[in-house]
């Protein structure tokens, strides 16, 4: 931090640390490479910060030309537009490497989060891809191919599939096999390649099974397009085998484990799989306590340990009866810990709401889980 001329000025270094794979990878599946930052340098707004009393992400969008500089600012949430149009300064004078589509450099849209905390006048900032070039988190790095143009391919159908594994097993990390597929321009499957097994017995049950699934192709522009994509299939104990498959448009009648069975992702980068509650149908939780007819949601921060451990370290403002309530919920809540593509476990902080609404079920939204999202079922 310096002081020149009266002005304070913040120097962000965006190096976000990741052991896994950047865009040299995802370009050779999409053929975009996305903008990233060169330099960001960040001054206090001289303007009045618009009130808010409660943590913040709020999304901004830019528009980058084919020299990486930023041409216009949007905003995803009208409700967002103040706190985005307070910061816009700033967000206009990053400089970007420009980004690329099939080796050519082209116009993007850039969605970049901006993470405000109460009373703090600068957020943090995050990108989908950092000033190394490096993919930190996936989710977001996807919402980013889908902004310009390049809508992944998704599971329509998946047959059912047996495993062993007894619902008594209590161990700390699920099995799970990955593997890399091919598709044509209708979703037919022309091809696939084992790329990592950790349950060696049912890997060929699962290739088998592939060739029965039915694919939504992936899209560039609005055009069906042929590509490559990875496919996790996971085995959970709180499951029973042989299990009742999947089958998209049934995907809100199932707990939040059964949306997750069976995943997609464009390409290596980020985490291979985010914590996961080990509950069946872990986005809710039935709880008889004081607040059971409480209507409130309380967003706060969590912490799970590499041994699946959750702790709440922040949330939103409330009084001590609220917050024992919210302690004891999660001492009832465990977690498969977040895993790396070797299946090592990683220690993971992220954003949870605890949703009151009057009633004895509680719902729990992960906010990187976008299936902890959907409709609870009663």
């Amino acid at each position: 931090m310096a002081n020149i001329s009266g002005k304070v000025i913040f120097i962000i270094l965006l190096s976000f640390s990741s052991a896994y794979s950047g865009t040299e990878e995802a370009l050779s599946e999409t053929g975009i490479e996305l903008p990233y930052p060169e330099s960001v340098t960040i001054r206090v707004p001289e303007i009045r910060l618009p009130y808010f009393n409660k943590e913040k992400y709020v999304t901004a969008i830019l528009k980058i030309d084919k020299k990486g500089k930023t041409e216009d600012i949007l905003w995803e949430e009208n409700s967002d537009s103040l706190l985005v149009k307070y910061f816009s300064p700033n967000l206009r004078a990053i400089r970007f490497h420009p980004g690329t589509t099939d080796m050519k450099k082209s116009n993007f849209l850039l969605p970049i989060r901006l993470h405000y905390r109460v009373r703090g006048r600068i957020p943090d900032l995050i990108f989908p891809v950092d000033s190394f070039g490096i993919v930190a988190d996936r989710d977001w790095y996807e919402k980013a191919l889908s902004l310009n143009g390049y809508e992944k391919p998704e599971l329509s159908i998946f047959p059912p599939f047996f495993c062993d594994l007894a619902w008594t097993d209590s161990s700390r990390h699920y099995p799970y096999c990955l593997f890399q597929l091919s598709l044509d321009s209708k979703g037919q499957l022309t091809g696939i390649d084992e790329i990592s097994n950790k349950y060696h017995t049912f890997s060929r049950q699962l290739m088998s099974a592939a060739q029965w699934a039915k694919f939504v192709p992936a899209k560039i522009n609005g055009k069906n397009s042929n590509s490559n994509v990875y496919m996790m299939v996971s085995f959970f104990p709180q499951i029973f085998y042989p299990n009742k498959g999947y089958d998209n448009s049934k995907r809100d009648s199932y707990g939040l484990l059964e949306r997750v069975q069976v995943r997609l992702f464009v390409d290596t980068v980020g985490l291979l799989s985010k914590p996961l509650p080990r509950k069946l149908k872990g986005n809710k939780y039935i709880y008889r306590g004081e607040h059971k007819r409480a209507i409130d949601t309380i967003i706060g921060y969590i912490s799970i340990s590499k041994e699946g451990q959750g702790k709440l370290w922040r949330f939103t403002k409330t009084d001590q009866k609220m917050k024992k309530t919210l302690y004891k919920i999660m001492e009832q809540l465990t977690y498969f810990p977040a895993i790396d593509y070797q299946g090592k476990p990683h220690e993971f902080n992220g954003m949870i709401s605890f949703i009151f609404d009057g009633s004895s079920t509680i719902r729990i939204n992960y906010h990187w889980l976008p299936e902890s999202q959907a409709d609870i079922v009663r």
